[in-house]
């Protein structure tokens, strides 16, 4: 399928107007104060909601929406320019936090039900980092999903000073929004279904995730459906229709997510995972109540466009976007499209003839030298996946070392996590 085709008027003109929905409902949307980006795909839709935002000021709600939102510093290379929005998340009522729920994982050694169940167990051991923040800071650097990826993945292995300084000194979450996208459907009802899962945890007193006397509640959930739903799987829309249902999900259905799984040049954000940890980590237990349960790590980060390279291809992907975004609100909302069409089409036509000269939706495998790794740990292997996701896998000594770092990580805060051979 050509790009001309991909990037047609139509397929951008409804990109933009998921944008546009999302800066008109979510600042209708009340009772939460934390605005959650779980996935890569997520990311373009939310700065263009972010560009949008601007064009709703005649709306009080959504004028003061903007000036309260406070975007985590992790995203702040990708804004787009004279915003208006506040870098840094103490500085806003509500805050904006990325969580690396990256699990599109390709291990060729396990079948098809295998990595089913790791990427389940990925997306609900970042559920746990992400309701980790629900904690105050002191307490959350205690808590042993916190742990295990900011002093075990961040400072260990990446040394990440100012992306873990963030994450450290971000203030406490009482509830949850979040904002993804969805195809099949799978990744949506593992990442709810998690949070469900935690939520009764605590509120059944089996764990005790938060303050005993306080409820946790589950996240509201704004998803943008590729491909007008088409794609969903019957027993994930059952599950997406329910959550609908009882008032917890909202849906944007559009032609089709251009930038899916198309790496840092659409996205925005590269994904690294590591795998050898992952399968490494199963023989890891931790003591909760008198009782021993699995401690899985999905081990994995993200990084903003790694070069220049990256970054051009990005910076080009959403100035097409919000020029998209111009035309979608001139048509719409405007007295008349005016110049907002005419520059839409040189925009789109500039792009097509870009992307196609640098070949902007081919695979180009990363070299993991550019992340500036730690030293002590010697790489066996690395791999680019079809959805552009960086796989890093180390040597055997050099994992051993990493799981004994992070079992001394987890411990420092008085939980007790052990390293046991199980199988």
């Amino acid at each position: 399928m050509g790009l001309e085709h991909i990037f047609s008027e139509s397929n951008m003109t409804e990109y933009a107007g998921a944008c546009l929905d999302l800066a008109m409902k979510i600042p209708e949307q009340k009772g939460f104060d934390t605005l959650l980006i779980p996935s890569r795909g997520a990311v373009p839709f939310f700065l263009g909601m972010a560009y949008a935002l601007k064009k709703f000021d005649w709306s009080d709600d959504h004028r003061r929406f903007r000036e309260e939102l406070g975007i985590h510093s992790l995203i702040e290379p990708l804004l787009p320019k004279d915003c208006g929005l506040k870098v840094g998340a103490s500085k806003g009522k509500i805050k904006t936090l990325l969580i690396p729920f990256t699990a599109d994982l390709n291990i060729k050694s396990k079948n098809e039900q295998e990595m089913i169940e790791i990427t389940r167990e990925t997306r609900y051991y970042w559920s746990r980092v992400a309701t980790s923040f629900m904690k105050e800071p002191r307490i959350r650097e205690k808590d042993p999903y916190f742990a295990s990826f900011v002093d075990g993945i961040l400072k260990n292995i990446e040394g990440r000073k100012k992306l873990i300084s963030s994450y450290c000194r971000f203030p406490r979450v009482k509830n949850f929004a979040i904002i993804d996208t969805v195809i099949s459907g799978r990744a949506s009802n593992d990442i709810l279904k998690a949070f469900d899962k935690i939520a009764e945890t605590h509120n059944n007193g089996i764990e005790g995730i938060i303050n005993a006397s306080e409820e946790m509640p589950v996240p509201y959930a704004f998803l943008v459906v590729d491909e007008g739903g088409r794609k969903l799987r019957r027993k994930f829309l059952t599950y997406i229709n329910r959550k609908k249902a009882v008032g917890q999900v909202k849906t944007y259905p559009i032609n089709r997510i251009v930038s899916e799984d198309e790496g840092a040049s659409l996205e925005g954000v590269a994904a690294v995972v590591y795998p050898g940890l992952m399968e490494s980590s199963k023989d890891l237990v931790r003591y909760v109540n008198d009782h021993t349960e699995p401690f899985f790590i999905g081990a994995g980060s993200w990084h903003i466009v790694p070069n220049d390279n990256y970054l051009n291809n990005f910076a080009r992907f959403m100035d097409l976007v919000y020029s998209s975004i111009d035309f979608k609100y001139a048509k719409d909302f405007g007295d008349g499209m005016g110049r907002a069409k005419e520059i839409f089409e040189e925009k789109r036509k500039e792009f097509v003839k870009y992307a196609k000269k640098q070949k902007i939706l081919a695979r180009h495998d990363c070299d993991p030298a550019i992340l500036n790794l730690n030293p002590n740990y010697a790489i066996d292997r690395f791999y680019e996946t079809r959805s552009h996701v960086l796989h890093i896998d180390f040597d055997g000594q050099a994992t051993q070392d990493i799981i004994s770092e992070i079992i001394r990580s987890v411990n420092k805060g008085e939980n007790c996590l052990e390293y046991r051979y199980k199988r």
